[in-house]
């Protein structure tokens, strides 16, 4: 009997096609361990305090809470963490608040950095202590270095570097991801603002906390004011101190851009800083989580109705009804 050996075979990632600017290449996995490329993005930074400072707002969105529910689990809480993506020349990193009702993004364009994007990949790492401490001291003269795996992100500044590594993903982090790109793709420009009047309407929002009043906020000349009735153009927001986190950054940004979705309460507020990008999107309210709207499922119910209905209308076309006759009820 001949001797037999057996072979494992390890594939790094899943073959598939790509296709890119109008061309399609075929990328098959094959044995052999590793990958070559541990990381799927590597580069410098072209404005590593702008940068910084985009994802240290970033990382207050995620630690905030604007409302606990009573069953709320600390676990929970603390499963809060930024997921970056590298696609399509764009760097990303997003996430939600601890409660959902806020969605923080910054977008980095090829325009931002110096480096090389390998391939696609996602990942969700810790933004720990550590890596907001680093942040808060970069400069603008300073070589600052970032490279994104599937299993890390590393911070480079100058000798020093900090690892975050990997950790799970909360799957009510993978409902909002799906929620708020659905609230997205309906939302219609509401202001354009400058960034003195950014800067103006941001700083003259009110200081304390209140969850519970809720703020039309309408054109007023070339800027924005607060106001207690709707307006034309105006934009309902519930839980207004979410956008106090936008007051760091308006002095350093090239302008404000407002949108809403005409069919909800849903809006979304962008800083452009050049080649960069923060976006903050507030649900209707803050106990209106993102991840509990539940608009997708419906949607796609939806559609499996109506193509159930037209399926059962082309089957029944030419077919001669009747009326049906009940059975006889038999006496005892």
């Amino acid at each position: 009997m001949p001797a037999t050996i057996d072979y494992d075979y390890r594939y790094p990632f899943v073959s598939g096609l790509d296709s890119t600017r109008g061309s399609s290449r075929i990328r098959f996995a094959t044995s052999g361990g590793t990958s070559e490329h541990p990381y799927f993005f590597q580069g410098q930074m072209k404005h590593p305090r702008a940068t910084a400072q985009l994802l240290r707002v970033l990382s207050r969105v995620v630690a905030a809470r604007f409302h606990v529910p009573a069953a709320m689990l600390r676990r929970i809480l603390l499963a809060s963490d930024p997921v970056v993506t590298s696609g399509g020349g764009v760097l990303r990193f997003e996430g939600f608040s601890a409660c959902c009702s806020a969605y923080a993004r910054v977008d980095l364009d090829p325009e931002a950095y110096d480096g090389v994007v390998v391939a696609q990949g996602t990942t969700n790492v810790d933004f720990n202590a550590d890596l907001r401490a680093a942040l808060a001291q970069i400069r603008d003269d300073e070589r600052v270095g970032l490279a994104v795996g599937v299993d890390e992100v590393t911070l480079l500044r100058g000798t020093q570097g900090v690892v975050e590594r990997k950790v799970r993903l909360p799957v009510r982090w993978l409902k909002g991801f799906v929620e708020v790109q659905a609230y997205q793709s309906r939302m219609e420009p509401r202001a354009h603002l400058s960034r003195v009047e950014a800067l103006r309407f941001l700083r003259s929002l009110p200081r304390t906390a209140m969850a519970k009043t809720a703020y039309w906020i309408v054109p007023a000349g070339n800027g924005l004011r607060l106001s207690q009735r709707e307006g034309v153009a105006g934009v309902k927001v519930g839980g207004i101190e979410r956008l106090r986190l936008l007051e760091e950054l308006a002095p350093l940004a090239d302008g404000l851009k407002v949108f809403a979705d005409p069919h909800s309460e849903a809006s979304e507020w962008q800083l452009r800083f050049g080649p960069l990008r923060f976006s903050l999107a507030l649900s209707a309210d803050v106990w209106r989580g993102f991840s509990g709207e539940g608009q997708v499922l419906s949607d796609l119910a939806a559609r499996e109705r109506g193509r159930t209905w037209r399926r059962r209308k082309r089957s029944t076309a030419g077919t001669t009804w009747c009326r049906r006759r009940r059975p006889p009820r038999w006496r005892v």
